[in-house]
């Protein structure tokens, strides 16, 4: 969530565990984060000083019933920042089987 919709295409399969790089690049009145797709996997070196996270899809669900509108209106926004990338840039930003 944030100022900018650099969006990350990601197909999912339960049970499996997956990786994203986080960019973060400072601005003058705020930071911005994009998720991108890691060039290699990583390894177990660079893996220990990783934070690990579960999600939790009802807190996640229940966030997002709070706020209706706002996720539709992100998710708009980034398709159509999606539909500007070349196909190198959607490759950098997709993780999982393709759609």
């Amino acid at each position: 969530m944030g100022a900018n919709p650099a969006p990350l295409l990601a197909s999912l399969a339960a049970g499996e565990v997956y990786f994203v790089e986080v960019s973060l690049r400072i601005g003058a009145i705020s930071s911005r984060t994009s998720l991108l797709a890691p060039a290699l996997a990583p390894s177990q070196d660079a893996l220990a000083g990783c934070t690990f996270q579960r999600s939790d899809q009802a807190a996640g669900q229940a966030w997002l019933d709070a706020q209706p509108g706002v996720s539709h209106e992100q998710i708009r926004r980034a398709q159509e920042v999606w539909a500007r990338y070349d196909e190198a840039e959607r490759r950098r930003r997709q993780i999982g089987r393709p759609p």
